[in-house]
């Protein structure tokens, strides 16, 4: 099959654009996946700021419960 000069620029055109759109469908994707990132580091963060506070105080007091019970021995 021989292909004349526009036949094979028009095909390389065509790849090219594949080639175009892959990569900025991969880029697309790139920076959908950087923000669900962003948002879930950040849901942790906020997660972890309200409830360690609290979780020290439980954590004192089991402490604190585990020495009286061993000064009682």
């Amino acid at each position: 099959m021989a292909l004349s000069d526009a036949e094979l620029e028009k095909l390389i055109e065509e790849s090219d654009a594949k080639l175009k759109q892959a990569d900025e469908d991969l880029e697309a994707l790139l920076k959908g996946l950087q923000q669900q990132y962003e948002d879930g580091k950040k849901a942790k963060e906020d997660a972890q700021a309200a409830i360690s506070p609290e979780l020290a105080q439980l954590r004192s007091v089991k402490r604190s419960r585990e020495k009286g019970a061993k000064q009682e021995l």
